[in-house]
């Protein structure tokens, strides 16, 4: 679920050290080698920044693929739910927005939460709904985080439910309460398990699938808005949209 950096501790290093040049040879550019305080601190600063181990050696910034595709849309509200604590809706609202403004989308983000973490938009769903226009976006990707009913009766203006959850077998009963939760007030959902294996992936399928539920399936990628293997997830998602 979270973003994840490691970081080899290889004080003193020579760069042409056999070990050394085996990890970069593999794309690990995150060592230290260097042996004063000042210089490591410099070092260690450098791996932790915003950017990838690749963007760190190359200096170039990777992004979410540019769709080819193209879409249409005005004022769309798009809710994403997650059936229980870290089912990856954060995690996928961040992806599709990014996405959708790659598209060409005038796009916005929030987050309606107890505690919103990353608010760049007012973080209440009747705010939302009234600056989504105002703010002249074509979409609003509003992240609810764990699926309430109270948020469901919120969200009764958006264009699109989306519902994020494992694949377990001990997470299915809360799964099942989630997509009663929002099949029943009459709404269709997109279902986004993470990270489900090949092997469970047609059961899933079987169970799951109804004509108010597509079943989709994302990949993890250390970095938020950067997921260029889920470019064909965030495809299907918006396909309504295309033009």
């Amino acid at each position: 679920m979270y973003p994840v950096r490691i970081i080899y501790f290889y004080e003193g290093a020579d760069t042409e050290d056999a070990f050394y040049r085996s990890l970069v040879d593999r794309k690990v550019y995150n060592i230290i080698t260097s042996s004063s305080a000042e210089e490591i601190a410099a070092e260690f600063g450098q791996c932790m920044s915003g950017r990838t181990e690749e963007e760190a050696r190359t200096g170039k910034r990777e992004t979410v693929p540019a769709s080819r595709k193209q879409y249409r849309a005005s004022g769309l509200n798009i809710a994403v739910f997650g059936a229980e604590a870290k089912s990856g809706a954060t995690y996928l609202a961040f992806g599709l927005a990014a996405f959708l403004s790659g598209a060409g989308l005038r796009t916005g983000y929030a987050e309606v939460a107890e505690k919103p973490r990353a608010a760049l938009l007012p973080p209440t769903p009747a705010e939302v709904l009234t600056n989504t226009t105002d703010a002249g976006l074509d979409v609003n990707v509003v992240d609810f985080g764990i699926i309430d009913q109270k948020k469901i009766n919120m969200s009764d203006r958006f264009g699109k439910f989306i519902l994020c959850s494992g694949w377990q077998p001990w997470q299915e009963k809360t799964l099942a309460e989630a997509v009663f939760k929002i099949t029943r007030t009459g709404h269709r959902i997109d279902l986004v398990f993470f990270p489900a294996p090949d092997t469970v992936r047609p059961r899933l399928l079987a169970k799951y699938t109804s004509k108010t539920v597509t079943v989709h399936f994302a990949e993890f990628t250390p970095d938020l808005g950067s997921q260029p293997a889920n470019k064909g997830l965030f495809e299907a998602l918006f396909k309504e949209w295309e033009v």
